[in-house]
């Protein structure tokens, strides 16, 4: 995938919309490509800057508390009281900041677990140890993937997701990422009441540098201060309908046009356009943008880009397109495409494949 960077216009066009300057030539960056799944701890999670999201998986007991040891209550692996029903016993008279870490893992026939409930009732409920005190560390905002994302924001339409709380990540007005928040909290209760245990695994997709785009895909020359009357290959993707409603293309099959210029044939005082020359042809809007390619060769699929798709218009006045037209590409046009060529964009991919922001 290749991003531009930034389009290079003449300043007619930029100031004044003057279409006979309408074209611009667009620097790339170098493309990415997707280098597949990786997981990753969460401190390199929450600093990585690309596709990212974190799942749930099933543990243990036994799993639960090894991790628990190694990463602590704010670490990834976490519990929560499955049975509602079960009895809550008080708080133990010893329990305090240094060991409620023992009490979470069970001890003396105690456990402290998770009871979840709405945003509202966390929100109001007091920090400390005691039953019915917030429970930080399981209520913190997890990363998901947009699927989940999806899947959860439609059940919570449908009253299957009452609890939790869903969010998008936005950095500069763009969405960036998606995470699910549930909230619990604290309960005493016996050591043999009914626990789910899980890991949240953390993962992103690695992206690679793909190099220049000329260098992949190669690309077709620049010519400019030629004659009108010579012939070339218009290429494009129509799409919109002819004057009198009739819609041939689609929009998704490239299409072609070959013809010979000619000059003035088009003009337009809204647009500002005194300039363009055209070439006899049936394509519709859609096509705008496309090249136009002189002294094409077919074998070697290689030309000169001599144009680009402007104006569509209706000569006869019979509701068909008849003619497409485009700027004349003069010295200052190539001003401009040798001051675009001449930056370098770089790459967008940073060495721990990372997207640059």
């Amino acid at each position: 995938m290749y991003v531009g960077k930034t389009a290079w216009t003449h300043y007619d066009f930029d100031v004044y919309e003057d279409y006979d300057r309408d074209y611009a030539f667009v620097t790339v960056y170098n493309g990415i490509f997707d280098g597949g799944k990786k997981q990753v701890t969460e401190s390199e999670f929450n600093s990585f800057v690309g596709d990212k999201w974190a799942e749930e998986k099933v543990i243990s007991e036994a799993e639960y508390k090894l991790g628990f040891e190694k990463y602590g209550e704010k670490g990834p692996y976490k519990a929560k009281l499955v049975d509602p029903k079960v009895e809550t016993v008080a708080k133990p008279k010893d329990v305090n900041g240094d060991n409620v870490k023992d009490y979470i893992l069970g001890k003396d026939g105690i456990k402290l677990v998770g009871a979840q409930v709405s945003k509202a009732e966390y929100d109001a409920a007091p920090k400390g140890l005691d039953n019915g005190n917030q429970f930080e560390g399981l209520s913190q905002p997890v990363a998901i993937s947009k699927e989940k994302y999806d899947a959860l924001l439609a059940d919570k339409a449908n009253g299957k997701y009452p609890l939790g709380q869903l969010a998008e990540v936005k950095e500069n007005g763009a969405v960036i990422g998606w995470t699910q928040q549930e909230f619990f909290l604290k309960k005493w209760t016996k050591s043999t009441a009914q626990t789910k245990y899980w890991v949240d695994q953390y993962f992103i997709t690695v992206s690679k540098d793909a190099g220049r785009l000329g260098d992949n895909v190669g690309g077709q020359g620049f010519a400019w201060n030629q004659k009108t009357g010579q012939p070339v290959f218009i290429f494009g993707y129509p799409e919109g309908p002819h004057p009198d409603g009739d819609k041939p293309f689609t929009g998704i099959t490239p299409k072609w046009v070959y013809g010979k210029t000619t000059g003035k044939v088009y003009v337009s005082a809204a647009q500002k356009i005194e300039e363009h020359i055209g070439v006899k042809g049936a394509l519709t809007p859609g096509a705008d943008g496309g090249p136009w390619v002189l002294k094409y060769n077919n074998n070697k699929r290689l030309g000169y880009v001599n144009g680009v798709t402007s104006q569509f218009g209706d000569q006869d006045k019979n509701g068909r397109y008849d003619l497409i037209t485009s700027a004349y590409f003069d010295g200052e046009t190539a001003d401009i495409y040798k001051k675009a060529a001449a930056v370098w964009s770089g790459r967008i991919v940073g060495p721990n494949g990372e997207l640059y922001k």
